[in-house]
């Protein structure tokens, strides 16, 4: 507190003191007597400039705009040709420029707002993607504050600062979450379809074992035969929902180990398409397969190898009809790889499934009239143990036309 016996001169001359101490190249004797015309426009000018230069420090773009002469005239600080390539010169040159630098898709919603803003004179705040001179994306959070003066036009000021990286932080936090929730949910259908694959098997197991330990069967009895080979497939079903899960667990956890051997392509295709030859021979479905004579010996891992056309062949066998053909191809990729592909004229796959073909536990048919049998690991597990050994799997499918995978592999994996 100022002691009121002080003179008013000298606790001006104490303040300029004070500031001066604060300010040491400041010169505040003139606050001591009324300034002059010319003292208060230099002063004007002065505070204008160190007004500017603070502005053009900010990390945000801020702009004044209002209506001169029927015109609309724009002030822009020189941050906004870091935002978006665009000079301030040319920003006030064109008034609209910012209007046309404004994503295509964000101004309808632009419209709606700003025109709340008008009518209710409250602040404009949103997040609006622009697109930068060099084809850039950047998020902008702006704030605008609309006043009117005596005459009732509009004054407008604002900000404007970058907040791409947070919107991709957050696009990415979303992906996330909804990836998380897309597995969650997966599992849970897993779950319910791994209970019933497992259970039917196990029960015609049971079912079977417990009827011919209680009847006495004629060794002889065709029906003695047919029961032992519902038990013998059931068992082999089980063992390989198992297996699956087995291997399913390694490649995750990155603990599958190759075993290289040298073999015939062509001679693993026979094995394969022997072993499937019952079951299409059942669905009346004829496998036409043909191997390059330019893919002789590769050094691969055989037991993945056969596992993956085997997995390919299943599926193109039960998603295609009786009396459909299934295709199998081995041809030369270029010097170091070669190319399996595996074709059917089956039910093909609906454009809106196919990013879900890859996803563990997935099953495209997987409502309660499904109609196909499987766990949902077969194409996961195959492109696992593609990439396992170096390889790829794309797939090219239409709904109702038909299906083709196609998975390239090294000819030779170094020991």
């Amino acid at each position: 507190m100022i002691d009121s016996e002080i003179p008013p001169e000298d606790a001006i001359a104490a303040l300029v003191a004070l500031a001066n101490s604060f300010l040491p190249r400041s010169n505040l004797s003139r606050l001591s007597a009324p300034p002059t015309g010319a003292e208060t426009k230099a002063s004007s000018a002065l505070t204008q400039e160190h007004y500017r230069l603070l502005i053009d420090q900010l990390p945000v773009a801020t702009f004044m705009a209002w209506f001169k002469n029927g015109r609309c005239e724009l002030y822009v600080s020189s941050y906004i040709e870091t935002l978006l390539g665009y000079t301030a010169a040319e920003w006030s040159e064109n008034p609209i420029l910012w209007y046309q630098r404004l994503h295509p898709d964000d101004r309808q919603r632009w419209n709606e707002e700003f025109a709340w803003t008008v009518a209710s004179a409250q602040p404009f705040r949103g997040d609006y993607r622009f697109l930068a001179r060099d084809g850039r994306l950047v998020w902008i959070h702006g704030e605008v504050k609309v006043i009117y003066d005596e005459t009732g036009l509009p004054f407008m000021h604002g900000i404007g600062y970058d907040i791409t990286e947070l919107k991709l932080i957050e696009d990415g936090l979303r992906e996330s979450r909804e990836e998380a929730q897309r597995a969650s949910r997966a599992k849970s259908e897993f779950l319910t379809r791994a209970s019933h694959e497992l259970r039917t098997p196990l029960n015609i197991i049971m079912g079977f074992a417990e009827f011919l330990l209680e009847v006495q069967l004629d060794p002889l009895d065709p029906k003695r035969e047919e029961y032992l080979q519902e038990i013998y497939s059931s068992g082999k079903q089980l063992l390989g929902l198992i297996d699956d899960l087995l291997d399913l667990a390694q490649v995750e956890a990155g603990k599958m180990d190759l075993r290289l051997d040298k073999f015939f392509v062509g001679v693993a295709v026979e094995n394969v398409c022997a072993g499937a030859k019952t079951v299409a021979l059942k669905r009346k479905i004829n496998i036409d397969v043909a191997v390059s004579p330019e893919i002789g010996e590769v050094t691969l891992d055989q037991q993945k190898f056969k596992q993956i056309l085997y997995n390919l062949l299943s599926n193109a066998i039960k998603f295609t009809e009786a009396g459909g053909l299934v295709t199998i191809r081995v041809l030369p990729q270029d010097a170091q790889h070669f190319k399996l592909v595996v074709k059917d004229n089956g039910i093909g796959i609906k454009s809106e499934d196919m990013p879900r073909l890859f996803q563990y536990f997935e099953q495209l048919d997987c409502g309660p009239s499904r109609r196909y049998e499987g766990s949902g690991l077969g194409l996961a597990l195959t492109k696992g143990l593609a990439e396992l050994q170096g390889g790829t799997i794309s797939i090219d499918s239409h709904h109702g036309v038909g299906t083709t995978v196609s998975v390239v592999l090294p000819k030779q994996i170094p020991d």
